[in-house]
């Protein structure tokens, strides 16, 4: 019972942040699927017997994903920001700047949200008892995992050399 509290307070937690940066711009159906994935595993979550073995893991995945779930609305926001800065700029150079930060900012909006997605399919996927797919869905989270250290390591490259033109 007392891993069901805590697993409600994290569910909690991260649909109360959900709705700080995304709902300025609901358009991104990457956020959108994500924000449903929360939603869908906060009412399975409910299904899984206290005594299963995936507790523990799901607990991990709720905690990674809560971290992936404030990057991928982080990342947005900027997308957004991006957006408006290329629309009030008429400096070309300034305006190439920011469609190459809008363009890894949307990266890691994605790459975030597609692991939030991954992750809640696993937690649905143990609600419903259906363990034979369950490798399958490990093994795409150590994959987008590694893939989101690309995406940011790429995202911190393309900041630094931009900020290094305006030093």
């Amino acid at each position: 019972m007392h891993r069901l509290v805590l697993i409600t307070v994290l569910f909690f937690t991260i649909m109360t942040n959900s709705k700080t940066i995304a709902d300025l711009n609901a358009s991104s159906e990457k956020i959108d699927r994500a924000r449903n994935a929360i939603a869908k595993a906060e009412s399975a979550i409910y299904e899984i017997p206290d005594s299963s073995n995936q507790f523990d893991y799901i607990l991990e995945l709720l905690t990674e994903s809560m971290t992936d779930w404030d990057l991928a609305l982080k990342a947005f926001d900027s997308v957004q920001k991006c957006q408006v800065s290329i629309d009030n700029t008429t400096n070309e150079d300034l305006k190439t700047d920011y469609q190459k930060l809008m363009i890894v900012s949307k990266q890691l909006s994605d790459v975030h949200a597609n692991s939030v997605i991954i992750a809640t399919s696993y937690i649905c996927l143990v609600a419903k008892n259906n363990i034979e797919h369950l490798d399958t869905i490990r093994a795409s989270l150590e994959e987008i995992s590694q893939v989101k250290q690309l995406v940011r390591d790429n995202a911190e490259y393309t900041k630094k050399s931009i900020a290094q033109k305006y030093l």
